[in-house]
C-alpha cells in the first residue's frame, strides 16, 4: 500500500515515495551546478533572498501566526533548536528540524554558501512560516540563475516524508537532524543515509593569552545565540 498525504499547497493527495524521490533527484542535479558555482554567484541569491524576506516580512509574520495557533492547539511547549555550520561541500544534505522557522533560512543559506543542495523538512509547528521564508530563498536563486531545486522544502507535514528521506541513499549524501533527543535518536535508528548527529557534547572554548577577549566574547555569543 502506498503512503499518500495531502499537501497544503493545493496539490491534493500525493504519493509520498514518488514525491520524495522526485525531490531527491532534483536536488542531486542541482548540487552539480552548485559545486562549480563561484563564491560571488552563491552570495547573490542570499542577498536577493534577504531583500525578499524584508519585503515580505508582513507575509512571514502572518504565516508564523498560523504556526503559533497550530502549536497552541497541540499544547506544544516553546522549546527551540539550533543549527550548526556545515563547511565541507558534500552534495545533497537533508536537514530535519523542529519548531523554529528561522532554521529554514539558516540551513538553506549555510548549505547554499558551502556549495551543497539541501532538502529541508521543518517541523509541523512551523509549516507556514517555513514555506514563506523558503519562497524568499527561491527568489534569490532565480535572481542568481541557480536551480531552484538547490533549496527544496518538503511540502507536507506527513511523517512518512521523513521516513522516505532517511532512506534516499541514491540522492542524499548526509542527514543533519536538529532538535531534541527524540528526533536525533529516531534519525539515527532509522536512517540509511549517513547522519551528522549532535545530542549532548562538550562545548568548550580555549582562549589564548594573546587573544582579544572582547572580540572572542562576541564570536562566542554569535555562535551560540
Amino acid at each position: 500500500m502506498k503512503d499518500t498525504a495531502k499537501t497544503e499547497n493545493g496539490l491534493g493527495d500525493v504519493d509520498i515515495a514518488a514525491m520524495m524521490t522526485g525531490i531527491g533527484a532534483r536536488a542531486k542535479k542541482a548540487s552539480a551546478a552548485l559545486a562549480i558555482a563561484p563564491p560571488e554567484v552563491k552570495a547573490l541569491p542570499l542577498e536577493a533572498a534577504a531583500d525578499a524576506v524584508w519585503a515580505k516580512r508582513s507575509v512571514i509574520i502572518a504565516a508564523n501566526q498560523k504556526d503559533l495557533e497550530y502549536g497552541r492547539a497541540k499544547n506544544l511547549s516553546a522549546a527551540g533548536l539550533k543549527i550548526k555550520r556545515v563547511r565541507t561541500p558534500l552534495g545533497v544534505i537533508g536537514v530535519i528540524y523542529e519548531s523554529r522557522p528561522n532554521v529554514t533560512a539558516d540551513a538553506g543559506a549555510l548549505c547554499l554558501k558551502a556549495g551543497n543542495a539541501v532538502i529541508l523538512r521543518g517541523g509541523s509547528e512551523s509549516f507556514h512560516s517555513s514555506a514563506a521564508i523558503h519562497s524568499c530563498l527561491l527568489e534569490g536563486l532565480r535572481v542568481a540563475g541557480l536551480p531552484e531545486a538547490a533549496v527544496q522544502l518538503v511540502p507536507t507535514r506527513d511523517r512518512a516524508a521523513v521516513q522516505q528521506l532517511l532512506t534516499m541513499t541514491d540522492s542524499v549524501d548526509v542527514i543533519v537532524p536538529r532538535g531534541g533527543k527524540g528526533l536525533v535518536g529516531l534519525v539515527q535508528r532509522e536512517a540509511r543515509v549517513p547522519v551528522f548527529a549532535h545530542l549532548e557534547g562538550i562545548v568548550h572554548i580555549y582562549i589564548d593569552k594573546a587573544a582579544d577577549v572582547a572580540n572572542t566574547m562576541r564570536v562566542v555569543l554569535n555562535s551560540k545565540l
